[in-house]
């Protein structure tokens, strides 16, 4: 793994063992010296040479941990990361903790910032607006297992045709915003396995917020 260029991979090595052998990090100092079965064996080789190709961590495991909370993780959409952690403290700054409010999560993708959000205000409800129907499937999955499906839905289809505009008391979004000409240069774990209309922001990279912003003028309540 650190041969492919992969800086964490001792790090990651342990996760992944105990992902096979199905235990927490800390388990693995307490079993020491302990027998493997050949079951586990087989599990972590295969799992270490598919990370060594560069597949993500988080689908190999098939989850991923973002804002406290576990989310089902695949190539249906972007993964979960840390430095978006930040839209939901900005978003739940401007949330009173007793309010019914409406939430609106546009190009949801794995559902996780309209999860978050929600989990963290008991009285909201919401609605995740994604194009992609792969994308659109994961987000459900997730909102189910974290027990937010009677608060929340899945609006399946472009932004353009959603109609829910003047009813939302916020409106959050983290759209593609990677510039179309250094797509082929991100790292093979983005490039190869992140779905591409979910990072290819245009020209510029702002082809989806002149498109956001364009339409909520018009259609936002004030």
């Amino acid at each position: 793994m650190r041969k492919a260029g992969i800086d964490t991979s001792r790090l990651e090595a342990r996760w992944l063992l105990a992902h096979a052998a199905g235990c927490q990090s800390s388990d693995l100092i307490a079993r020491g010296g302990g027998n493997v079965s050949d079951e586990i064996n087989s599990a972590y080789s295969n799992s270490i040479l598919r990370r060594a190709a560069r597949e993500p961590l988080q689908h190999i495991i098939g989850s991923t941990e973002f804002f406290g909370l576990e989310f089902l993780s695949d190539g249906r959409a972007l993964i979960p990361r840390p430095d978006s952690e930040i839209l939901v403290e900005a978003a739940l700054a401007r949330i009173p903790d007793n309010a019914p409010v409406f939430i609106a999560d546009l190009g949801t993708g794995s559902g996780c910032l309209l999860s978050a959000i929600l989990a963290n205000r008991p009285l909201a409800t919401g609605e995740g607006v994604e194009a992609s129907q792969d994308a659109a499937e994961l987000a459900e999955e997730n909102l189910s297992r974290l027990g937010l499906s009677d608060r929340a839905s899945i609006h399946n289809g472009p932004w353009s045709d959603w109609q829910k505009w003047g009813a939302a008391d916020l409106i959050i979004s983290n759209p593609p915003y990677i510039v179309s000409a250094e797509m082929a240069g991100l790292m093979p774990e983005v490039r190869d396995h992140d779905p591409a209309a979910a990072l290819d922001g245009g020209p510029d990279g702002l082809n989806a917020y002149r498109e956001i912003v364009g339409l909520a003028a018009g259609r936002m309540k004030p």
